[in-house]
C-alpha cells in the first residue's frame, strides 16, 4: 500500500475517534480519560471547526503542516545521504593514506637490501685483494728462499773452507729477508683488514641514515593524512550539527503554529 492511502487511512481513524468522542454521550466514571495527541487535537479543533466561517483557514493551515512536514522528512532524507557521502570520502582517504604507507614502507625496504647488497659485494672485493696480497707475498718468499738457497749450493762448491762462515752468513741473510717479507705480509693483511671494515661501516651508515630518513617521511606523511581526515571529520560535524539545529527550529515553529 502507498504512503498517501496509509496517511488517508489513518487521518480517516482519528476523524472517525474524534466524532466519537465529540458524542453527547457520557462516559463512566470509572473509564479513565485517554490524553490525546498532537495530530488527535489538530483533528478535535477541525472537526469543531466544521460548518462555522474558520473551515476554509483550517484547511489552508492543515495544507501548509503537510508541506512543513514533507520539507522537513527531505531534509532529513538529505541530511542522511550526505552523512554517508561523508563517510564514504572518511574511507576513501583512509584507503589511500594505508597504500601511501605500505609504498613507503616497499621503497625503504627496497633502499635496505640495495645497501646489504653493496656491503656484500664490497666485503667480496675486499676479501679477494686481501687473499690476493697474501699469495703473491708468500709466491715470493718462496722465491727468495729458492734462490738463496741456489747461491749457497753454487758458493759451496766453489768453496769448501769458506762454506761454513758464508752459510751462516746467508742464514741470517734469509732470515733478516723471511722476517722482513712476513712483516710486509702482515703490514698489507692489517691494512685490508682496516679499510674492510672501514667499508663494511661506512655502508651500514649509509643504510641507517636511508633508513630513518624514510622513517621520518612516512611518519610525516601518515601525520598529513590524519590532519586532513580530521579537518574534515569537524568539518562534516559542524555541517550536521547546523542542519540538526535547522529541524529543532523549524520543529519548534512546527508545534508553535499548531
Amino acid at each position: 500500500m502507498s504512503q498517501p492511502m496509509k496517511g488517508f487511512r489513518s487521518h480517516r481513524k482519528i476523524f472517525t475517534e474524534s466524532l466519537e468522542t465529540s458524542r453527547l454521550v457520557p462516559r463512566p466514571s470509572s473509564a479513565p480519560t485517554p490524553i490525546p495527541t498532537h495530530e488527535e487535537k489538530a483533528w478535535q479543533v477541525f472537526v469543531s471547526a466544521m460548518g462555522s466561517s474558520l473551515t476554509p483557514l483550517l484547511i489552508f493551515l492543515w495544507m501548509i503542516w503537510r508541506e512543513l512536514w514533507s520539507w522537513l522528512r527531505r531534509n532529513q532524507r538529505e541530511a542522511k545521504k550526505e552523512e554517508a557521502q561523508h563517510e564514504e570520502a572518511k574511507d576513501d582517504e583512509d584507503r589511500k593514506a594505508r597504500r601511501a604507507r605500505r609504498k613507503m614502507e616497499a621503497e625503504a625496504q627496497e633502499a635496505k637490501d640495495d645497501k646489504d647488497r653493496e656491503v656484500r659485494r664490497a666485503r667480496r672485493k675486499l676479501e679477494a685483494e686481501a687473499q690476493e696480497a697474501k699469495d703473491k707475498a708468500k709466491d715470493d718468499e718462496d722465491r727468495g728462499v729458492r734462490r738463496a738457497r741456489r747461491k749457497l749450493e753454487a758458493e759451496a762448491a766453489d768453496a769448501q773452507d769458506d762454506a761454513d762462515r758464508k752459510e751462516r752468513r746467508v742464514s741470517r741473510k734469509l732470515e733478516a729477508v723471511a722476517e722482513d717479507a712476513q712483516d710486509a705480509a702482515e703490514r698489507k693483511e692489517r691494512r685490508a683488514s682496516r679499510k674492510l671494515e672501514a667499508a663494511a661501516e661506512d655502508a651500514r651508515d649509509a643504510a641507517e641514515r636511508k633508513e630513518r630518513r624514510a622513517s621520518r617521511k612516512l611518519e610525516a606523511e601518515a601525520e598529513d593524512a590524519q590532519d586532513a581526515a580530521e579537518r574534515k571529520e569537524r568539518r562534516a560535524s559542524r555541517k550536521l550539527e547546523a542542519a540538526a539545529e535547522d529541524m529543532r527550529v523549524l520543529a519548534c515553529g512546527r508545534r508553535k503554529s499548531i
